[in-house]
């Protein structure tokens, strides 16, 4: 596997205060109890294998941390205005927002369709010192859902999956919406494995995706930036996920996106494109 990130800069970030502020204050006291040669023996695991649920607090640590870089890096300002698709349970932009932009006028905003990762979601973040709205719903009329808002960033921290994995479920017959998710998942993961193999899966997805993709520049603000992160769970290979597509899942994506036209990429120091994508 590819390298996540450079593993000497975040060894060094450890004993750094100023990243703790990801965490409410018990998560704070939990972490600063792991002794420090476990962060770095467990910190070296994300970095050169596909992350375990097992790296306790570590892992958000780092996630988390890295959608406040990215953030700045990208849109640099004392607010922000954020799209994300597809968050499901995930809450680790919300954090990153809530640390580096407390500024009344940050707002975040997430279109998600699965009822109980939502409730989950909803759960998680009710007390964030953040403006939130959830929208539940599946992303299929995303002007008319944001009700004519625009965003300084649309965000898909590792959704492309889960939206691939969703588009395939519906196809499949499969409601993913009113079920637990994880339930379905071993199910989705064999149907995105069937059109992979079968090299099928561009002429199943791509033009749905890219609708979708279409859509969120539509809501940009002027300057605004699309940010497509992935990683690989090891959760996933565990259940049969192609090894092979799980991890050339973004550079597959790149391929959709050059072939559109429609949008220009952008670099940046500290992102590797094998996990990281910047459309403007």
């Amino acid at each position: 596997m590819k390298a996540l990130d450079n593993l000497q800069k975040w060894l060094s970030k450890l004993e750094d205060d100023t990243t703790l502020g990801v965490f409410s204050p018990h998560e704070k006291a939990e972490f600063l109890a792991i002794p420090l040669a476990r962060k770095h023996e467990l910190l070296r695991d994300i970095m050169e294998k596909p992350v375990d649920f097992e790296s306790s607090l570590v892992w958000p640590w780092y996630n988390w941390n890295k959608w406040v870089e990215v953030l700045q890096t990208a849109k640099p300002g004392e607010s922000i205005s954020l799209l994300e698709l597809a968050a499901g349970s995930s809450i680790g932009i919300p954090r990153a927002m809530s640390a580096a932009f407390p500024h009344p006028e940050t707002f975040y905003t997430t279109v998600n369709a699965n009822k109980e990762l939502t409730k989950w979601f909803r759960d998680s973040t009710k007390d964030l010192a953040l403006n939130i709205e959830i929208i539940e719903d599946v992303a299929n009329d995303l002007e008319g859902q944001v009700q004519g808002k625009t965003f300084d960033v649309v965000a898909f921290e590792h959704s492309i999956n889960d939206i691939i994995f969703d588009m395939l479920g519906r196809k499949n017959g499969l409601d993913t919406v009113n079920v637990n998710w994880f339930a379905i998942h071993e199910e989705m993961i064999r149907f995105t494995n069937d059109e992979f193999t079968r090299g099928t899966l561009k002429s199943s997805v791509k033009d749905e995706i890219m609708g979708i993709l279409a859509s969120c520049k539509k809501v940009l603000k002027p300057g605004g930036i699309i940010i497509i992160s992935h990683f690989m769970y090891q959760y996933d290979l565990d259940r049969g996920m192609n090894p092979v597509f799980w991890e050339q899942l973004l550079p597959i994506f790149r391929e959709w996106v050059t072939e559109t036209g429609e949008m220009r990429e952008v670099f940046y120091d500290g992102f590797d494109p094998q996990w990281w994508m910047f459309l403007v």
